[in-house]
């Protein structure tokens, strides 16, 4: 029974869709105020943390965000809603490609929230859950984790709770910083004539005199449509408005939406976008609130500083549909007769006004004349059609402006070099198709060294390799010889010259004489005595000396053969002695 109604209580918020009133918005509070009250030793925790550095803890993250979402993001939006429709939407989507088995309470639970909220609003409530969650990141933690859920709800209930008063407060706050300087902001010409009777934010009575009681500020509110009946007729249209007979709701655009002296003068009722969100107490109340009080009355295309505004704080570098819905509810409501912040003025609802001012710019009927408007805004608030351009040149045609000349000049340099570098290259001359390659080497060819002492390649002998004949074509200045497919045997090393010969002309390989290889080895007196007497003593012994004697290829005799000619020597000798 119990869970029964948790369930119908949490379907609840989701009644029209919309969540049009400001009890809804308070009933979400408390709900959310009764599930944080565990969370205040936390709380205190992390906002201990404030004065420890610079860097934000993820609370007061979320509540510095929490500043912007009015001006910026969602200026009615009910945080516990959004969530948990963004999550809804989420959950069904996932659901359609999930394999798993679902809940089926769960499941109907989804549906039924679902089925009551209408497709516009749940597409709004995913863009601004969306969009917070990339401001806030801590938020996306408090979702996505997955151990303790407990505690991470619990936590995330008591954030959106603080961060829904906070908005609350920021737009009672920009509505009461309005007060002082409205008055200024609603003529056209401020420093040639005041409002008439002069109105006073500090007094009741003074107050309750603005909006449709007051006769310059009533024709201000007037519906854009009525406004030629009014410039005709103030008196008459004025009581028509303050008796309700022309009737004052959010699908009628007021006159202070549109430029002029008086606004809307110059309205054609055949053409309602020409001019529309372009009135100059809109414009006043945006530069008030995003840049500083000091812009508001400056010239169109005067610049003026950025301190320390909203914009800069919350990273505003361009005016968007949201910021700009936000100032027509503000002017709006700064011109009433109302001294606290309301949701609604009579049959005026602020809520559909500022959805209705978004929808109107995000999905418009004229996509330039959307492009157009937007472009407007942000020449009027930040000087550039694009808004802030963070360290870049604008491309407009500019001669006084340094930085764009040094750019062409940059340009036309580096066209003039490519075009010189271009005229230097020659042109590449076309390779014959029917010859070889001669720079290709024969891979099966080995590559040796030759010595410094060798032969130069120059003095090979071309009729011992049968080349492949040269092209006919003229060779190219380096030219490669070609490699003969056969191995060349290596000739056997010549006798050193003499020293009296010429260097000067090597004869080649093929003129030197091989060597004789019975030709014996130079020997001495004594040598031949013992030989025969060794060949007297023992005949066998012929042979062995023969070969001792004999000569090897080589010319000059290495030590090797005469240590060997000793061994022989003495074998002979003591088989001679052993037969005597």
């Amino acid at each position: 029974m119990a869970r029964h109604h948790k369930k119908s209580s949490s379907l609840s918020l989701f009644n029209d869709g919309t969540s049009s009133s400001e009890e809804s918005s308070a009933s979400s509070v408390d709900e959310l105020s009764s599930l944080g009250k565990n969370q205040k030793s936390t709380s205190k925790v992390t906002n201990d943390k404030k004065g420890s550095g610079p860097t934000r803890s993820g609370r007061e993250e979320c509540m510095h965000v929490a500043r912007w979402i009015p001006r910026g993001i969602d200026m009615f939006v009910i945080l516990k809603d959004t969530f948990r429709i963004a999550r809804y939407m989420e959950a069904e989507e996932a659901a359609k490609t999930s394999t798993e088995s679902e809940d089926e309470d769960l499941k109907r639970e989804r549906k039924d929230a679902l089925s009551v909220v209408t497709k516009d609003a749940q597409e709004r409530h995913l863009k601004t859950y969306q969009r917070m969650l990339f401001s806030a990141p801590h938020l996306r933690t408090l979702i996505r984790g997955r151990h303790n859920r407990t505690k991470l709800e619990t936590e995330l209930n008591s954030i959106l709770s603080e961060m829904q008063e906070i908005i609350g407060q920021i737009r009672s706050e920009d509505a009461s910083h309005l007060k002082p300087f409205i008055g200024n902001y609603a003529v056209a010409q401020p420093e040639v004539k005041g409002l008439e009777p002069p109105i006073f934010s500090e007094n009741k009575k003074s107050r309750a005199r603005m909006g449709v009681n007051h006769p310059q500020l009533a024709g201000m509110l007037c519906p854009v449509k009525h406004v030629n009946a009014y410039h005709a007729d103030p008196k008459k249209v004025q009581e028509q408005l303050q008796n309700g007979e022309i009737r004052m709701n959010a699908g009628a655009w007021p006159a202070l939406a549109y430029p002029g002296d008086p606004p809307g003068v110059d309205f054609d009722v055949e053409d309602i976008q020409e001019g529309l969100l372009r009135g100059h107490l809109l414009k006043r109340v945006l530069r008030h609130i995003y840049t500083s009080p000091s812009s508001a009355l400056i010239d169109d295309g005067e610049l003026s500083v950025m301190r320390s505004g909203n914009a800069k704080l919350h990273g505003m570098y361009k005016v968007e549909a949201e910021h700009i819905a936000y100032a027509l509810v503000q002017s709006r409501f700064g011109i009433s007769s109302h001294d606290k912040w309301q949701e609604t003025d009579g049959n005026y609802s602020y809520r559909d006004t500022y959805y209705r001012t978004i929808k109107a710019i995000r999905e418009p009927f004229d996509e330039a004349w959307a492009e157009e408007l937007l472009e407007w805004w942000n020449k009027t608030v930040f000087g550039n059609k694009r808004g802030v351009l963070l360290f870049d040149v604008i491309d407009d045609d500019k001669d006084d402006d340094d930085l764009i000349l040094m750019r062409k000049q940059s340009a036309k340099r580096a066209a003039a070099r490519v075009q010189s570098a271009a005229s230097v290259i020659p042109p590449v001359e076309a390779e014959p198709t029917g010859d070889p390659d001669i720079s290709t080497v024969h891979p099966s060819t080995p590559t040796t060294s030759t010595p410094a002492t060798s032969t130069p390649a120059t003095s090979t002998p071309v009729t011992s390799t049968p080349a492949t004949s040269p092209p006919t074509t003229s060779p190219p200045p380096e030219e490669i010889p070609t490699l003969s497919p056969q191995r060349k045997s290596i000739p056997k090393p010549r006798p050193i010259q003499p020293a009296g010969t010429s260097s000067s002309s090597t004869p080649s390989l093929a003129s030197v004489p091989p060597p004789k290889p019975d030709t014996p080895a130079p020997t001495s007196d004594k040598t031949k005595k013992r030989k025969s007497e060794e060949l007297e003593v023992d005949g066998d012994s012929d042979s062995s000396l023969s070969e001792a004697e004999s000569v090897p290829d080589s010319p000059v005799v290495s030590k090797h053969g005469r240590k060997g000619r000793k061994k022989t020597t003495t074998t002979a000798t003591k088989k001679r002695k052993g037969r005597k």
